[in-house]
């Protein structure tokens, strides 16, 4: 999510510059500024759940060795559960991606267009 978010701000933001629209690119900014506190605040996420994983990678394997011994549905539960989040986090990210791109073209592209043809 947030090497996406990332890429379109900045793509956004030196088109609207490259173009001439500073008004687009301030107006833009503006708001994108809750989108950029959220970016770098998944980025240090990111960072912790890595460390994290690797953490919980080792200790899963040790899971998987104590579950083939002895089956409990709370193991079962868990991946169910997991498999669920993960989806979730996939789609709000999609979500917020689209409303980027809305930005862009209110703040940047429509304004420029019409500047340029009206």
């Amino acid at each position: 999510f947030t090497a996406v978010l990332f890429q379109l701000l900045g793509i956004y933001s030196r088109s609207a510059l490259g173009m001439g629209n500073d008004e687009g690119y301030v107006a833009f900014k503006t708001a994108t500024a809750l989108y950029r506190k959220w970016g770098f605040r998944c980025f240090l996420t990111e960072l912790l759940t890595l460390v994290v994983s690797f953490l919980l990678s080792l200790y899963n394997k040790l899971w998987n060795e104590a579950g083939r011994q002895v089956e409990t549905p709370l193991l079962k539960r868990a991946g169910t559960y997991i498999m669920a989040g993960s989806v979730i986090l996939i789609l709000l990210g999609g979500y917020h991606i689209q409303k980027v791109l809305e930005l862009a073209t209110k703040n940047i592209f429509i304004e420029a267009y019409h500047d340029k043809f009206a």
